[in-house]
């Protein structure tokens, strides 16, 4: 009851934003709007037309479409078939330990382990010795089906807001790797990196790490090997030329599954290759509000079109 009751509080302190810029343009369109359930549901109205947004979803997406980007294996199924560049995926449905173990032992014990409808980069492990296995797998069971990814060694991660055949925007994920100074502790560099993220103390969470540590000067230090801005990433811009390629791909993804509107999360090895890892059909944007320049306004560009579009 504690853990609901925790995740009720988070949905609707992030549901508020969202609703206050909803709200807005549903003003400045002449919409009328009917917010329940702290803004979790949000009915819109013009012209004898009701649409609907539910959390960060869009009446745009078909239920089928939304379905298969929270399936993580059915996306990459659908996506390989067609031979459109993914990340791997293999799943294990109901507990399945001894498949698991094998599969470890063909991955070298160099893996992720994740749930199969997971959001937000939560309860996402690396294993990397034979001893995290099991534990790691119990652990995460109980959400219910788990993926099975190899580890890639990633370069960059970029998040691509897609609506209606076009790239809204393009941006960079930079994950919370730190250079040592000899002066400065974990912490101190931590919130200069991030200041918005960090100064929840509650935030420091790594078992590696004592944040009161002082590095040494060019020490480098991975403090989280997760992307997700909601782990403390931040953003940066997208060279021109890999904007190209992000969105040739993008595109391809989108067509395939039917998105009309959704976030595209593309991976670029140390290789250089391009590979879809996820694609949400809701769409938040609070972390780019917060961290990019002129987010706000980025933000509420973005949903006006998609409003824009449902009533078209």
């Amino acid at each position: 009851m504690k853990t609901r009751i925790i995740y009720i509080s988070k949905r609707v302190s992030n549901i508020r934003a969202f609703g206050k810029i909803i709200e807005e343009i549903c003003n400045e369109q002449n919409i009328k709007i009917n917010k329940m359930s702290d803004d979790w549901i949000i009915e819109l109205n013009k012209n004898g037309i009701t649409k609907y947004i539910l959390g960060y979803k869009f009446d745009l997406n078909s239920s089928c479409t939304s379905e298969i980007c929270n399936d993580k294996y059915a996306l990459f199924s659908i996506l390989e078939n067609s031979a459109i560049p993914v990340i791997k995926h293999d799943i294990l449905f109901g507990n399945n330990e001894k498949k698991l173990l094998t599969m470890a032992e063909q991955l070298d014990y160099n893996f992720v382990l994740k749930p199969n409808n997971g959001t937000c980069g939560n309860n996402i492990f690396h294993i990397t010795c034979k001893n995290e296995v099991i534990d790691t797998y119990r652990k995460i069971s109980r959400l219910g089906n788990i993926c099975v990814c190899p580890f890639y060694n990633i370069k960059n991660e970029f998040r691509i807001i897609y609506l209606n055949g076009k790239a809204e925007h393009i941006y960079k994920k930079v994950k919370p790797t730190i250079v040592g100074n000899g002066k400065s502790t974990i912490k101190e560099l931590l919130l200069r990196f991030n200041s918005e993220y960090y100064k929840d103390e509650k935030k420091f969470i790594n078992k590696k790490y004592n944040i009161d540590y002082i590095p040494k000067d060019g020490e480098i230090i991975e403090y989280e090997w997760r992307f997700n801005l909601s782990k403390g990433a931040t953003i940066s811009e997208a060279k021109d030329e890999e904007k190209k390629e992000l969105f040739k791909l993008a595109l391809l993804a989108a067509e395939k599954i039917n998105l009309k509107f959704g976030s595209i999360d593309i991976i670029k090895t140390i290789d250089n290759q391009y590979k879809i890892i996820e694609i949400n059909s809701g769409v938040m944007m609070e972390n780019l509000i917060n961290l990019e320049n002129e987010g706000y306004e980025i933000a509420k560009n973005i949903y006006k079109k998609a409003i824009e579009l449902m009533f078209a």
